[in-house]
């Protein structure tokens, strides 16, 4: 998913929250992908 970055300041600060957010969601999503490889 890209995010356009607009002109406004506002929106760089929402956005760097936002990246984290999704950060920590992809990196979750990941470990419990190869937990289940491991299982299998």
């Amino acid at each position: 998913m890209i995010i356009k970055i607009n002109v406004k300041y506002e929106i760089k600060s929402y956005r760097k929250a936002l990246q984290f957010a999704s950060n920590q969601h992809i990196t979750c999503f990941i470990l419990r992908r190869h937990l289940m490889q491991i299982a299998m």
